[in-house]
């Protein structure tokens, strides 16, 4: 799947997004304009009625600001799991899902076992399709089954550095610098009627931490401090609507 970034596309088996592997993206803190670089990929499938699933991101995404970059609200769904072991089997469960377009994942443990990644790889390749997972810069380090695996690191001017540590075919030797969609604080927002309310997430709670974010794209550094699983966007899964109510009794990862 294009990669909404042409000189990314042609340094990337397929010219694009692997499809039913896992990619891991490492940064090295939330909020460097990383879920930007899938904005291109987020506005796709949402345009085809394709469902992307975000779970356990750092913060709330901001549905002002997807909806300026083109993101359908209505194809969205997010689920929070706090507990590393929860994240992971709640990504296993989700990939069961024919309905599932993309699924974007936060996991903070560098030292995530290498047979649970083996297991999301497997369960990856039943969805059609990508699976993003972002990882701390330290993961670099361990051994991951990632057929795709990126260094993302910050630079001036809405700019990010990519290095491809890992990919199918020969190494990439050099770094590439992609300019990233417009922060929040550039985006106009459609105008709306008088007294229209704006347009925003179920979850009214998050208003404030919203208020006081600087690039509600790309999350913030504290991680929101809610229920282990909750979906805060219309129209979830019909597949996996059960997994923003359940919590596994005993979950291995």
């Amino acid at each position: 799947m294009a990669t909404g970034f042409a000189a990314l596309d042609r340094e990337l088996p397929g010219s694009g997004w692997p499809c039913s592997v896992l990619t891991e993206l490492l940064v090295p803190r939330p909020g460097i304009g990383e879920l930007r670089l899938l904005i291109p990929l987020m506005r796709e499938l949402s345009a085809q009625a394709r469902k992307i699933l975000l779970l356990g991101p750092p913060m709330p995404p901001y549905a002002p600001a997807l909806a300026a970059h083109g993101v359908a609200l209505e194809q969205l769904l997010v689920i929070e799991a706090q507990r590393p072991v929860d994240r992971l089997w709640a990504v296993e469960q989700s990939l069961h899902s024919s309905s599932l377009g993309c699924l974007i994942t936060w996991v903070s443990d560098p030292e995530v076992r290498p047979e649970a990644l083996r297991r999301l790889q497997m369960a990856a390749q039943r969805s059609p399709g990508p699976l993003f997972m972002f990882r701390p810069l330290k993961a670099q380090f361990q051994p991951s089954p990632a057929a795709l695996r990126i260094m993302l690191l910050p630079q001036p001017q809405q700019r990010l550095a990519l290095h491809v540590l890992k990919r199918r075919g020969p190494v990439l030797g050099c770094t590439l610098e992609l300019t990233l969609p417009e922060a929040l604080q550039r985006v106009s927002l459609r105008s709306v009627a008088p007294h229209a309310p704006p347009q925003s997430l179920p979850d009214h709670r998050d208003h404030q931490n919203h208020r006081d974010h600087r690039d509600h794209h790309n999350h913030c550094d504290q991680p929101a401090n809610r229920g282990s699983f909750s979906h805060g966007l219309a129209k979830p899964l019909p597949s996996l609507d059960r997994l923003a109510h359940t919590r596994p009794a005993a979950a291995s990862g």
